[in-house]
């Protein structure tokens, strides 16, 4: 089954805390067939759930959108595609940049963040 996409914030598992509320620490969560991921995104994703930013590369907007037809990540602001199962990458524009991924892994079942987002999260700074 794929989808639906699930939005988060990282909270700390003993403690309960989110980090820091800022948007920018907002998590796009997605389940898509294992098979289907790059070797590149299998390494940053849990039997076939990936994470990646969910503020836009192109103008910082929140992408919350699958779109199970085109089978990529939607950002309704402009158009914007990107490609779940291949490091997040733009597929389609205006956006040329790819969503920063989080890559996870599992303890006793629980998703856990692995480490810091893998490149930078929303729009470029002029």
């Amino acid at each position: 089954m794929e989808g639906p996409v699930v939005m988060a914030f990282p909270m700390d598992p003993e403690t309960g805390i989110i980090r820091k509320k800022s948007r920018l620490n907002q998590v796009l969560i997605l389940r898509v067939e294992p098979s289907s991921l790059s070797d590149k995104t299998q390494v940053n994703a849990i039997n076939g759930i990936v994470a990646y930013s969910s503020v836009c590369s192109h103008q910082g907007c929140v992408i919350n959108t699958w779109n199970k037809e085109q089978q990529r990540i939607m950002c309704m602001c402009h158009g914007s595609g990107f490609d779940a199962r291949n490091e997040g990458k733009a597929i389609n524009g205006p956006a040329i940049r790819r969503l920063a991924a989080l890559p996870l892994s599992s303890q006793d079942g629980v998703l856990v963040v692995r480490e810091k987002f893998n490149g930078r999260v929303g729009a470029k700074r002029k």
